[in-house]
């Protein structure tokens, strides 16, 4: 194995191993890591990894509720669409009525899709944790 830094060419008779990997950073003026530097972002690094595993945990107990919830929610935006819809079709020739109105369906649509992707990640995390 053969590697460089500041500059100097080092050459090892062994194979390369995964922490080979880890030791140097791509960029140009990058310099090694010591042991103690590359244990300390390995500690760091499972212990974020443990944190986002028990978040997603507490948020599939929690997925179920928070799906009913956002399935009424999305229900009552439909609903409000529709009658934006109805509203718009009553005024018809009104440009800036129609104006105002558009605006306020793609308002209420942009809820019902942050909304079903929130259900989405919701299913995923349900799915992963059953």
């Amino acid at each position: 194995m053969a590697t460089v830094a500041d500059g100097t060419l080092k050459i090892e008779q062994r194979s390369l191993c995964d922490d080979d990997w880890e030791q140097y950073s791509l960029k140009s003026d990058a310099s090694p890591l010591n042991d103690e530097q590359i244990k300390g972002s390995n500690a760091q690094q499972l212990e974020e990894e443990k944190r986002e595993i028990a978040k997603r945990r507490k948020l599939s107990v929690n997925a179920p509720r928070r799906i009913a919830q956002l399935e009424k929610l999305i229900c009552d935006c439909e609903v409000l669409i529709n009658s934006i819809d109805a509203e718009a079709f009553a005024h018809g020739n009104d440009v800036g009525k129609l104006v105002e109105l558009t605006k306020a369906k793609e308002i209420e649509q942009a809820k019902v899709d942050e909304m079903m992707k929130e259900w989405e990640e919701l299913e995923a995390i349900i799915a992963e944790f059953s």
